[in-house]
């Protein structure tokens, strides 16, 4: 008994065994071409989309594909694609469609520092804070430093 229970804990391990190598032989061609690939800056993304705009259409939308390029690699459409989202969220070009067509409109090349960004959530309001009623169980305000509501007393 102890022979076959041997037997067929070997063959389980043999087929396991196999099933790891099909799967590391198909994925190591991936990782060594991803890691060929230069690594990923923003930033850098960002200025080139930025000077992708052509110089005398800067009210003009200009879509996606434009921007660009017809021949990017899909990896660079998708780094292109964050950093054309993180334009938006400084303000540098605003994002529509039309007719299914995702466009860019540039509205700034200056680049800003977000280095000392903070979210509107997070900053201080200027507003008086109203008083919670009484005997209310409401949050009245949020710890910042630890995010959890701060309960009306």
């Amino acid at each position: 008994e102890n022979y076959l229970a041997s037997a067929a804990d070997s063959v389980q391990n043999t087929e396991l065994q196999q099933r790891v190598h099909d799967w590391k032989s198909k994925l190591d061609p991936i990782l060594q071409q991803q890691e060929s690939r230069s690594s990923f800056d923003i930033h850098q993304y960002g200025m080139r989309l930025l000077h992708a705009f052509p110089e005398k259409q800067k009210q003009k939308p200009v879509s996606f594909k434009e921007l660009v390029g017809e021949n990017a690699q899909p990896y660079e459409i998708c780094r292109h694609f964050a950093a054309a989202l993180q334009l938006v969220n400084n303000e540098n070009v605003v994002l529509s469609a039309n007719n299914g067509t995702v466009q860019f409109t540039l509205v700034s090349r200056e680049v800003r520092d977000i280095s000392e960004y903070l979210a509107p959530s997070l900053q201080k309001s200027t507003k008086p804070k109203s008083k919670p009623k009484k005997g209310s169980k409401l949050a009245s305000s949020v710890d910042k430093e630890n995010m959890a509501p701060i309960e009306a007393q």
